[in-house]
């Protein structure tokens, strides 16, 4: 599968379903119609985003857009990531801080849609009945950032997530 088919998928998806968990259902169902190499395709190209994403500035976005971040937490905050199109994608890993943008003022929200991780994984087995080979791992560990320089990398991040927890503050 072609990067252009894989983001045209995505696009689809969200176009139908939304940015979030709403458009797994119908990302599955857009899989299923595909032939199973395709799907294996978009699996791989789900694989390379990943790889493109696992930076170090990413993650400390992710820790301040979640207000927190384990190895898994990154990983489901880059399928969030994918999930808010090639456009958001391609501009947070030149921008990280262009995120601010995408933070939804709701203290219970959080950016991390793992489920994206595994919807082709899940739609090949049900139109095969085997299973895709397991995807390169990375050391994610080494992606972590000295917590105190998290606001010096990314202020206006830093402070919009803020401004969403504020409801949670007690001022007393």
């Amino acid at each position: 599968m072609n990067e252009a088919a894989f983001w045209s998928l995505i696009e689809t998806a969200r176009a139908t379903g939304g940015p979030d968990a709403d458009l797994l259902p119908v990302l599955s169902d857009l899989l299923l119609e595909l032939p199973p190499e395709e799907i294996a395709g978009f699996d791989a190209r789900l694989d390379d985003c990943l790889a493109r994403a696992a930076t170090r500035e990413l993650w400390a976005a992710a820790y301040l857009i979640n207000a927190g971040c384990s190895e898994e937490g990154f990983e489901a905050f880059c399928g969030w990531l994918v999930a808010q199109g090639r456009e958001t994608f391609e501009r947070a890993l030149r921008d990280p801080a262009s995120l601010a943008s995408a933070i939804v003022m709701d203290p219970e929200w959080d950016a991390e849609l793992e489920d994206l991780l595994y919807v082709a994984r899940e739609a090949y087995e049900e139109k095969t009945r085997r299973r895709l080979p397991p995807n390169a791992s990375r050391d994610l560990a080494s992606l972590e950032c000295d917590e105190d320089t998290l606001e010096r990398m990314y202020p206006a991040l830093a402070q919009r997530s803020l401004e969403r927890f504020e409801p949670l503050i007690d001022p007393d």
